[in-house]
């Protein structure tokens, strides 16, 4: 293994050259060491747990001696019986170990704490065993993210996820619980159970939802990779978000900002999970007090266009009516900030956008049977326009349309 402040075995428990992957500098050691046992090392996740814990050890001036436990390729579902190399590895290198997930085996982890090895485990509670687990606060983030949506309106809300994953079920217990805080039915129905926590079931989520008929207004996905799943997958399709169905995900990944439209998200802390799981096992090496239970680190929701808000454009004072039109292909319409009810909007007259005058938009009609409505006419009559408030004056706003006709109004 090479000198430096993050030493890697890959697997299981094999070598890997270094750690140049994660992003992690190599002019830092020191006598303390800190073992990590994790499923795998590279990527989003593992690999943004490990750069944290890395630069929270530097810091701390110990050595990280990492090793993934897993060979690349396993499939999710075979994470749920995770490996028991039967030998210690590394103890006598390392003061303690972090480890991540289900990494190795809960009589392994039992093993090395009856050596004297304090443990610290990261978004995996394992019971019985008595030590500090930090965790993503899934809870706070998910409920945050329901409020949002039931502020824009949404009362048919759905979740997406891979259940067998504790992170994701966590999610769907604290989206139940959203749920009925705000008065809303918990349906079955719009449950949709994943394989695994990646974009290809996310694609089979959206496939899901539209054989269902569309039974929901928004979604809120386990994983950021279920969520752009879904994005693509509705777009292909012939759908749009949010216009046809709200997305929300969770993670906040580099990519999520790159999505069309941007996905709204839940960032999922994770270089600050690996400086809190750092912090906490090196207090338990030198004896300090720690608490032994779960330790949650905060988690936030990044709104940007999926959900219905124009998050890169909208002023901080909100939105406001200022004007009305008749003109069809004069309309320039900004959806509401999220105190106004979208029950208020029409529900038959608006298509997909396309490129055109009028302020770099206009609708082309569509009938009203797809939408449900009782009218016969296919042509936008009335239209709002949405301003700043900032300065006092009236600047229409390019924008999604929402136009009103003389169709029964329901909540979209």
């Amino acid at each position: 293994m090479t000198k430096g402040p993050v030493r890697t075995r890959t697997g299981p428990f094999g070598f890997l050259p270094d750690a140049a992957e994660i992003g992690v500098a190599s002019d830092v050691s020191g006598d303390l060491a800190l073992g990590v046992l994790s499923p795998f090392l590279g990527g989003w996740y593992y690999g943004g747990l490990l750069r944290g814990i890395a630069r929270s050890a530097a810091q701390e001036g110990a050595t990280v001696v990492a090793l993934q436990t897993l060979d690349a390729g396993t499939e999710q579902v075979e994470m749920r019986n995770p490996p028991d190399p039967g030998y210690p590895i590394a103890w006598e290198h390392v003061a303690g170990f972090i480890v991540i997930i289900n990494a190795v085996s809960p009589r392994y982890l039992a093993a090395v704490q009856d050596a004297g090895k304090p443990i610290v485990i990261v978004s995996h509670e394992i019971p019985g065993l008595d030590c500090p687990v930090v965790l993503p606060d899934n809870r706070t983030g998910i409920r945050e993210a329901v409020a949002h949506l039931v502020g824009h309106g949404h009362r048919r809300i759905a979740f997406a996820g891979y259940l067998g994953a504790k992170d994701v079920k966590q999610r769907y217990d604290a989206y139940r619980e959203a749920l009925v805080e705000h008065g809303l039915p918990v349906d079955p129905a719009l449950l949709f159970p994943l394989d695994d926590n990646q974009m290809s079931s996310g694609e089979a989520a959206a496939r899901a939802i539209v054989g269902a008929g569309m039974p929901a207004t928004a979604v809120i996905a386990g994983t950021d990779a279920n969520a752009i799943g879904l994005l693509e997958t509705l777009a292909a399709s012939g759908y749009r978000v949010p216009d046809d169905l709200a997305v929300v995900g969770f993670d906040d990944v580099r990519g999520a900002s790159y999505t069309l439209p941007r996905l709204t998200t839940v960032n999922h802390p994770v270089d600050g999970i690996g400086r809190k799981a750092v912090a906490t096992l090196v207090q338990r090496i030198r004896g300090e007090a720690t608490p032994t239970g779960r330790i949650f680190v905060p988690t936030s929701l990044v709104v940007r266009e999926s959900c219905g808000c124009p998050a890169a454009t909208r002023p901080s004072g909100g939105w406001r009516r200022t004007a009305a039109t008749t003109s069809a292909s004069a309309c320039t319409c900004r959806r509401p900030s999220a105190s106004s009810t979208r029950s208020a909007w029409s529900c038959c007259a608006v298509t997909r956008r396309i490129r055109g005058g009028c302020g770099g938009w206009r609708v082309r009609p569509r009938g009203p049977a797809a939408w449900g409505c009782g009218a016969t006419g296919t042509s936008p009559t009335r239209c709002w326009t949405w301003s700043a408030r900032t300065s006092g004056t009236s600047r229409p706003s390019r924008g999604r349309p929402r136009c009103r006709s003389a169709c029964s109004r329901r909540p979209i």
